[in-house]
Parts: structure tokens; sequence; C-alpha cells
């Protein structure tokens, strides 16, 4: 079967999360500079203060809960803004075909402040993480250093950095039939729903790494894989990504 629709789309010249991580070469690696962490300012409604900042994500659930639940199992504190609660809404919009600049919180529905976005991603204070995702290809691997510790903002702007590489045609070649016109119809309403006089300047860039996930491009949270071992490295997270609206 010909696959010339994708490859003309490329710029010339150029479930379950219990299963494990596979064990791939890292692609996307990104040095973040230090930078010292403000005050984060006090959250209402949602995000009241009865509420832990940091929720233990235990590495024996498939789905981290809202409050900590037992486990044999050494648990990672994330940040509550990177988790998704019991009620199923992460509490920021973040569509990670957009730059993280874009992202809401929830409740309120406002912009995610600079303090916010400061908040360590972890208590922990880990310096380096690794983040995969069940929908990426198993090759693609985000991972993210920080010598001051790793914060949230860091988090959501790698994503997005990430995804927004164009494909190669190694990469091209390499989409499954099974989903390869889903993913051409992602890229066209992507480039789409650009500003008057953008569109086409997409069109021409070709299918970015975003457009792969055929859709699926809504921020789900973030978990920690369902591993038998208790000596998993805490430091290897996933993404649940969402389809979008």
């Amino acid at each position: 079967m010909s696959r010339q629709p994708l490859k003309s789309c490329l710029k010339k010249g150029s479930s379950r999360p219990s299963t494990p991580v596979p064990r791939a070469p890292f692609l996307g690696c990104v040095d973040l500079p230090g930078v010292e962490t403000p005050q984060i300012e006090k959250r209402a409604q949602f995000n009241s203060i009865s509420q832990p900042p940091y929720i233990t994500a235990h590495l024996s659930v498939t789905h981290p809960a809202y409050m900590p639940t037992p486990s044999v199992c050494t648990a990672v504190n994330l940040h509550k803004t990177l988790i998704l609660p019991t009620n199923g809404e992460t509490l920021v919009i973040f569509d990670v075909a957009k730059p993280s600049s874009s992202i809401h919180t929830r409740s309120p529905i406002q912009k995610l402040s600079s303090a916010q976005r400061d908040k360590l991603a972890a208590h922990e204070g880990f310096t380096s993480i690794t983040l995969g995702c069940v929908d990426f290809p198993s090759k693609w691997k985000i991972k993210i250093k920080r010598d001051d510790g790793i914060r949230c903002g860091d988090i959501f702007d790698v994503i997005y950095e990430f995804l927004r590489k164009p494909l190669s045609e190694a990469e091209i070649n390499d989409i499954p039939e099974s989903r390869r016109s889903a993913c051409e119809k992602a890229f066209k309403q992507r480039c789409r729903k650009k500003p008057v006089g953008l569109s086409d300047v997409e069109l021409k860039e070709g299918m970015r790494r975003v457009d792969y996930l055929a859709g699926k491009s809504m921020f789900g949270g973030i978990y920690l894989p369902d591993h038998a071992s208790a000596k998993l490295d805490k430091t290897r997270w996933m993404m649940r990504l969402i389809e979008a609206p």
C-alpha cells in the first residue's frame, strides 16, 4: 500500500499504564537553567488550603488516587497540578498541541500563574526524570533535567517542545497502517485551527509528533508505572493523554 499521502505532509529537505516502560534511547533531552523558586500563592475553590499540595502517587495503583492509599511500594509525592484526581479532571487544561503558556486552571478558569508553574513537580525535588506515554512509539522518551529541582512548568514546557518537533521521514514510515489515516486527519485539523495566514505555513512544515497522537492531545495527568517490584526507579514517570474535544 502506498504511503505517499503521509510523505507528502513532510517538509521537503528535511489502556493500560501497567505495561512496563520500554527501554529505548532517550529523545528530546532538555537541560533547564536553575531559577529561584518563588513563594506559591494560595488557591481558592477546588484547590483549597485544606488539600495537600503534594499527592502521594503509589507505584502499586494503576490510576493515582487523589488521596494516598495503602501500599507496600515506595510512593512519590507529585504536585497536585500534575495528577489526575478521582473526579476524573486534572486541575489544569493543557492541550499539548498548543504552547504551554496557554495552560489554564480549571477552577477558577484562569491562566496558570508563574508562581504555580514554579512549584516543584515532586516534593522529593527530583533533578532528572524520564517521561513516557503508552500513546508514544516505543522509542519516544522525554528526559527532563534541572539541577535545582524540576518544576511543574518545566514538565509542561518540555512536553510541548518535544511534541512540536517535525516527524522525520523514518518516523512517518514507522506509523502503523492502522493509524495512518487518523494521524493525517489530526494533522489537517491542527493546521485548520491556526490563525488566518498560519494554516498554510503549518501545512508546508509538515506533520509533527503531536499528530502521531491522532487527536489525543489533552493532558490527562502523570502517574507512576504499576510494577510488582518495589525497586522501580522513582524517576520514570508516565503521562496520560485524552482525546481532544
